[in-house]
């Protein structure tokens, strides 16, 4: 599987904030040609491999590894003769042996070893021969390497990467996903050390004689070899459970003490997707392990791998801005989708990433309400938005990338795209149908390779619905609709006219008119209504009687649609959606009206939003907004609002304070850091106090600087600001 890149919980809602709707019919130029990437296809394989059984030894002092691998594989043709593995450049095959020790011949090609076999089998015969081989490092990135000495944020350690085609380099292997086997892995440590792999714990036998401990894991169930995972560290390890399902948190000696506090909604998580998914927990155990700092996470068969660095100072304080739940929640979903059904080729992520994406943000609205799960989808629209028009855009399903780098394929596209298209497949089809789907699906292919086209016969046999078109439309071809949309009431016929036209650029496929649902939502004085209509064509145009004329209406209602809309609004049509929208639509609004000239009616009512409103990201854009209308001028607010309940809008006042440069503020800043209970607040006091301050100001921030905190945000703080101010008083 792939590693999810980790980013601050709050980089989502950056997003949000530079873009809440990004509202521009113009040509959208791709910064990165995806489409001069060479094609790739599903490799082709003449075997199926059916077992590897390892057993491997690592010298930490000269940095090598022996090793052994038992291999099982079944032909799929007759007259298999000849069995080709992926083997790393780094290791060095000492011999090939058949079943009762006779050596076979093997020929070394670059990444490669093929072994001959001296009789020929036929379809469905099984052969059985061992490798024995040794490495090194691999030659090239940081993230090849296997080896890792002691620094600050890792002890001497042993880490094998996996994903995407790199357990080559330490198991010589059919390494590419659409081939599933079981595994055993037999792993030699010196004492005081443990080593973590996929599966059942078998045994831990110690050898006093020699000061190693042999650790036995066991996955009895087919995995891709890209989800093999082995660590070796001197690692604490915290026992949890679900009912009889083994639960446990592999952490470093140092981070002992946040691993609880990290890791405690995981059981949780797994009930919840039980459920969901009405498809049960299908592995024997689900370890979170702590690794050498990476990307974020990465889904591992049974042991999902976690940067170290997300644990750092990871306590109960740091939860309130650097919450680990979605993260988990998206890593957990991958022992469903990817590791129970996997994508077939590299082009087919979306069946892994896109799904984790949508499940993490099903747990993040039932954990925490229906606002912040919206506000989830609004950032991953938005972090998508952000690709398409600052890099590329290209199916979701998509056959071109380097042979030796697939992970060009996970990106926003793959992550959030194809979740936002799951959302509408579900509005579409309601939720029980669309969860009926996705547990058959599940269920019809679990421990299989599966592509797009396997999802779309489940959908078929669940539903009795042909929905070719909409993978075709949303999966098969690049872009999302851009709207230009207008109204206009007649008074005397009490009608409303609406017209919709589709506007995006046709480059690469684009289609010229999307067939797409969208509901407008009519606010009168007599109630809501809303309507259902299907779009279809460039320019349409349609015709509602209502009540009176409306005070609002709302172009995809329920904020379901993937898009970008122009669709200008009057000043009162504004305020009345400041007050009545939801909170995607009330943000909105705020930010709409900073561009409106009426201050007099405008000001009051986003003062009154920024104090009032029940949800915290629609306090911060009216905020915002006023800042950009009446700039410089909301001291007084702004001391007032730094003790909102809430530390995003607290940190955003912060920040607008050391926008005005203004050393009276210092104090101010000084007490709010002293009192705050967050440290992402308490970083951005640090920032502000730099602005406004002076070099009497340095011993503070020298002391500031000494305070622990997640991913070390005050001492970072503190030396820019320092940085800064010896650059001013120089």
């Amino acid at each position: 599987m792939e590693a999810i890149r980790l980013i601050n919980p709050f980089a989502l809602l950056l997003a949000l904030l530079a873009a809440l709707i990004m509202s521009t019919s113009e040509t959208t130029g791709q910064q990165i040609d995806v489409y001069s990437r060479p094609v790739q296809m599903e490799r082709s394989h003449d075997f199926d491999a059916l077992h590897y059984l390892t057993e491997i030894t690592f010298d930490f002092d000269k940095q090598i590894f022996k090793g052994s691998n038992k291999v099982t594989v079944r032909a799929l043709r007759n007259g298999f003769n000849e069995c080709i593995l992926d083997a790393g450049d780094n290791i060095t095959i000492m011999e090939v042996v058949d079943l009762h020790g006779n050596q076979l011949n093997y020929k070394r090609e670059e990444g490669k070893v093929a072994i001959t076999f001296p009789k020929a089998v036929n379809y469905n015969d099984t052969l059985v021969f061992k490798l024995i081989y040794s490495g090194v490092n691999p030659a090239g990135s940081d993230d090849r390497k296997i080896f890792y000495e002691k620094t600050a944020d890792n002890p001497r350690m042993v880490w094998c990467p996996n994903f995407p085609n790199r357990v080559r380099n330490w198991m010589p292997c059919y390494d590419f996903p659409n081939d599933k086997a079981t595994n055993e892995m037999i792993i030699h440590v010196r004492d005081g050390l443990k080593a973590v792999s996929n599966g059942r714990l078998v045994n831990v036998k110690e050898d006093k004689k020699t000061g190693y401990t042999t650790w036995h894991w066991h996955q009895g169930l087919p995995h891709s070899t890209y989800l093999f995972v082995l660590a070796i560290a001197p690692y604490v390890v915290f026992e949890d459970s679900l009912e009889n399902l083994p639960v446990n948190y592999w952490v470093f000696p140092q981070d002992s003490v946040y691993a609880r506090v990290a890791f405690s909604r995981t059981p949780q998580i797994i009930k919840f997707y039980n459920e969901l998914f009405d498809f049960e927990y299908p592995w024997e155990k689900c370890d979170q392990v702590a690794v050498p700092t990476m990307g974020g996470a990465a889904e591992s068969t049974t042991a999902t791998l976690y940067s170290h660095s997300v644990l750092t100072n990871l306590d109960q304080k740091a939860l309130k801005d650097y919450s680990f739940d979605r993260i988990i929640a998206h890593e957990t979903a991958h022992h469903w989708w990817g590791d129970l059904i996997t994508l077939r080729t590299w082009s087919e992520t979306w069946l892994n990433e896109s799904f984790g994406t949508y499940s993490d943000y099903l747990y993040t609205r039932s954990l925490k309400g229906e606002d912040e799960g919206a506000l989830d989808l609004e950032g991953k629209k938005n972090a998508y938005l952000t690709e398409a028009h600052e890099k590329y855009m290209r199916p979701i399903v998509f056959s071109r990338y380097e042979e030796e780098s697939p992970g060009q394929n996970f990106d926003r596209h793959t992550y959030q795209k194809g979740a936002l298209m799951m959302h509408l497949l579900r509005s579409m089809l309601g939720d029980d149908l669309f969860f009926r789907t996705i547990s058959y699906f599940l269920h019809k292919h679990a421990f299989k390779p599966v592509d797009t086209h396997d999802f779309m016969i489940a959908v078929k046999e669940v539903t009795g619905l042909n929905m070719d078109w909409f993978f075709e439309q949303f999966f098969y071809k690049p872009g999302h609709p851009v709207f230009e949309v207008t109204t206009n009431w007649n008074e005397v016929d009490m009608k409303l006219s609406l017209n919709i036209r589709q506007v995006q650029d046709t480059v690469h496929g684009i289609p010229y008119a999307y067939r797409i649902p969208v509901k407008i939502g009519f606010y009168t004085s007599s109630g809501k209504t809303v309507e259902e209509l299907w779009l279809t064509r460039r320019e349409e145009s349609f015709d509602f009687s209502l009540p009176g004329k409306p005070e609002m209406v709302k172009f995809d209602d329920d904020n379901t649609l993937l898009k970008e809309v122009t669709f200008n609004k009057s000043t009162d049509e504004l305020l009345y959606q400041l007050e009545n929208d939801d909170v995607i639509g009330r943000a909105l609004a705020a930010t709409e009206l900073a561009s409106h000239q009426d201050k007099k009616r405008i000001l009051p009512a986003l003062e009154r939003s920024a104090t009032t409103d029940q949800f915290w990201n629609a306090r911060k854009s009216a905020l915002e907004s006023l800042e950009k209308i009446n700039p410089g001028k909301l001291d007084k607010l702004c001391r007032k609002m730094a003790s909102d309940p809430h530390s995003q809008v607290r940190a955003a006042t912060i920040r607008l304070l050391g926008r005005y440069k203004n050393p009276a503020a210092v104090p101010f800043l000084k007490e709010r850091f002293r009192k705050d209970d967050s440290y992402l607040v308490q970083a951005e006091c640090i920032n502000s106090i730099a602005s406004c301050g002076s070099a009497k100001d340095i011993d503070f921030l020298r002391e500031a600087g000494k305070i622990a905190s997640p991913r070390n945000v005050i001492a970072r703080a503190a030396e820019r600001a320092l940085d800064k101010l010896d650059s001013t008083n120089e």
